[in-house]
């Protein structure tokens, strides 16, 4: 398993056809079963997904353990919460990705890393386009393309398996994506930070 994984994390492999990297594991012995660890572990979700696709037993499984694992907190964070979420003073470090509040990494997401511009915020469009800014932040998703919707349901499935839910987004507050300016936070919510903390 081991190989494999480092296998699919060499930067050359990468470089190679989704079915190139499959054939060339199954040659060395490897079932579905042990591929589909090997890619999730690895991240390569190229391969996870045609592993998926071609076996029915696996994806059915794959299906449960998602909905066992998925647990949503009855809470309703609002949008001036979540911009208080920004990992300072101790506070959690939070982003929303279809609404769906996650706590996440600050090593990714922190003051200064390649996806700070997500953090406190609802990201969902730019996950979809697969850019980093803030122009299209806490704004409505109904409008992306199925493409688009493909890469955003990809980035769900990393979040519900890597980081903590905190609660579901107020998406009442969310502006539609043609609005001019991206919701800004209020001064309430840049002035205290009491109603941030985990519940």
């Amino acid at each position: 398993m081991d190989r494999a994984i480092q296998f699919l994390t060499d930067p050359k492999v990468k470089l190679s056809t989704v079915e190139t990297r499959v054939d060339f594991l199954k040659r060395k012995g490897m079932s579905d079963e042990d591929i589909l660890g090997a890619a999730r572990t690895a991240g390569d979700r190229g391969v996870a997904k045609h592993i998926l696709s071609a076996n029915q037993g696996l994806r059915d499984v794959a299906d449960g353990e998602a909905k066992k694992q998925v647990t949503i907190p009855d809470r309703l964070i609002t949008v001036d919460e979540l911009a208080a979420m920004d990992g300072q003073g101790g506070r959690p470090l939070c982003l929303s990705c279809k609404g769906i509040v996650y706590e996440v990494d600050p090593s990714f997401y922190g003051k200064g890393e390649a996806y700070h511009a997500f953090a406190a915020k609802d990201c969902t469009r730019h996950l979809a386009k697969v850019s980093v800014g803030d122009s299209e932040s806490n704004r409505t998703w109904g409008d992306l393309s199925a493409a688009q919707v493909e890469v955003l349901n990809d980035w769900e499935e990393k979040y519900q398996a890597k980081y903590p839910i905190l609660g579901r987004l107020d998406t009442s507050q969310l502006q539609p994506p043609d609005a001019e300016e991206p919701m800004k936070p209020s001064k309430a919510s840049k002035a205290g930070s009491s109603g941030c903390a985990q519940q």
